[in-house]
């Protein structure tokens, strides 16, 4: 099933007696992450048969629920591929199970059963078929309902199966209506698979609102007191695996260098027809070879210039020094000079499963290298590029493209050919914790309106505060197209040719 026929659904949770501020934080969490590998529309609801109902009437096939607070977890790979991303993960898990509400169940003999409500999957045909069960339904006392067999698993219930008796309950737990209306039609209830359910952390601390008050003091720089090895009696377990994720990255990221691309390079394969070669100035952010690849299928000459720009100086001073000292053969054998060279902790390198330098093996750079040989030929090819790469003129520029545009702007010259790649800058772990999601789209719509008014031809490859792709487009185009479709961080403007997925 393709991720068009999935719906994400974002449930208001905001407690009455919950700080607006903290809860809209915890929104805009939750739809960061989710972007990470889902890029659809986002149907939001202050409860969950809303949610249902607005997926019903848009045609979806399923819809997957997500209360404020709660983060989708990610992982990546190199090779430009998102390898086993968590909405590949949940696609797969529908394709392969037939179930018609899946998520974590919770209860027992003294409640009954209901649904934790940190996620929830349904299936939009079968709910549908079932009349529509609210999702939550006040009691004034106890009533009859199917009584279920409990299948349980290291103290964790995995499913409920019908059993064909009945039983006298009072329950309060969210989702116990749909429950039992699967029950009595004799279909079972199942848990989401632990590979799924594991990768949704929940940040509120659950029903605990000091927990959710102390979350909330590591917000922003708050995150810079957060330590590993401290007394966390006042967090819950996912509240800390979440803190040690963030105060990593945003510990590390102004002086953290990408030597491999996370994103594919899908969308720079061939230049639209608009292009016409060769590349006069590529402008880009210094990770990677993604910038090589723009230049390889859009064409360079011995007149074009390279200008980098990045927020951290150690990209720069590595990208200088590969420019300058490597002449493109056993990158592996580079890099561990690299390491030697600008060693951690005073460069940060992006690895994949958060490998350290010293925990980097030679082998896996070796398949890292080869996978991008792959890309180019093999490495005759690679290494007749970059000798011819290596002669162009360069610049470095250190700004962030969010708070310090000016700094790359004022350096743009209106001429033909120019070709702009900024990544994921609007984007990233850093500028989701550090910036409130309107803020990022502030920073991402002056840019985009100040870029078009000083080039308005220049080709545009990136993604948007939305991590929505943006690419084959000239800036003026996309500036018009853009103020047009009006989009949000629900619904995300989508002008690109190619959707890549990091």
């Amino acid at each position: 099933m393709g991720q068009a026929g999935l719906a994400f659904g974002l449930l208001d949770t905001t407690p009455t007696n919950g700080d607006p501020a903290v809860w809209a934080r915890f929104r805009d969490l939750t739809i960061a992450w989710m972007r990470y590998s889902y890029r659809g529309r986002i149907i939001e609801g202050k409860t969950v048969t809303e949610i249902l109902h607005v997926a019903l009437e848009s045609n979806y096939a399923h819809c997957l629920v997500l209360p404020y607070g709660s983060i989708i977890t990610e992982y990546w790979n190199p090779g430009g591929v998102a390898q086993g991303d968590f909405l590949s993960a949940i696609l797969k898990w529908i394709d392969n199970h037939e179930y018609l509400v899946a998520g974590r169940i919770v209860g027992g003999e003294s409640d009954w059963f209901g649904f934790d409500d940190k996620c929830l999957l349904i299936d939009l045909a079968g709910y549908r078929q079932l009349g529509m069960p609210r999702f939550q339904r006040s009691l004034d006392g106890p009533i009859e309902l199917p009584k279920p067999i409990a299948v349980t698993r290291n103290n964790r219930i995995t499913a409920l199966r019908p059993s064909g008796a009945r039983e006298r309950h009072w329950t309060r737990l969210p989702g116990w209506p749909l429950i039992a209306a699967c029950l009595e039609e004799g279909i079972s209830v199942n848990e989401l698979a632990r590979e799924v359910d594991h990768r949704i952390l929940s940040l509120t601390g659950g029903e605990n609102h000091d927990r959710a008050k102390s979350f909330a003091s590591y917000l922003g720089h708050g995150i810079d007191r957060f330590r590993h090895e401290g007394d966390h009696d006042s967090l819950d377990d996912d509240q800390v695996r979440f803190l040690d994720l963030i105060a990593h990255q945003t510990a590390n990221a102004r002086k953290g260098v990408f030597l491999w691309n996370i994103e594919p390079y899908a969308d720079v394969e061939s230049p639209p027809d608009v292009f016409n070669p060769p590349v006069s100035t590529l402008y880009s952010v210094a990770a990677g070879f993604k910038p090589n690849m723009i230049l390889h299928t859009h064409g360079f000459d011995e007149q074009t210039r390279v200008v980098f720009f990045d927020y951290s100086p150690n990209a720069l001073a590595v990208r200088r020094r590969m420019v300058e000292a490597w002449d493109g053969d056993d990158f592996p054998r580079f890099v561990q000079y690299l390491f030697r060279e600008f060693p951690h902790p005073d460069t940060h390198y992006h690895l994949w499963r958060n490998l350290s330098c010293s925990e980097l093996e030679r082998h896996e750079l070796d398949k890292a290298w080869d996978r991008e040989l792959a890309r180019w030929g093999g490495g005759r090819a690679f290494k007749a590029h970059w000798a011819a790469y290596r002669k162009l003129d360069h610049e470095y520029l250190l700004g962030n493209v969010l708070t310090e545009p000016s700094v790359i702007l004022n350096a743009i010259k209106r001429e033909p050919g120019a070709v702009i790649w900024w990544s994921n800058a609007f984007f990233t772990m850093f500028s989701n914790w550090f910036f409130r999601l309107d803020e990022r789209r502030k920073f991402y719509e002056s840019w985009i309106q100040r870029l078009a008014a000083i080039h308005p031809e220049i080709l545009m490859y990136g993604s948007d505060y939305n991590n929505a792709s943006v690419n084959c487009i000239q800036a003026g185009e996309y500036r018009d197209r853009y103020g047009e479709f009006g989009g949000n961080e629900l619904n995300p403007c989508k002008l690109h040719r190619m959707e890549i997925r990091m």
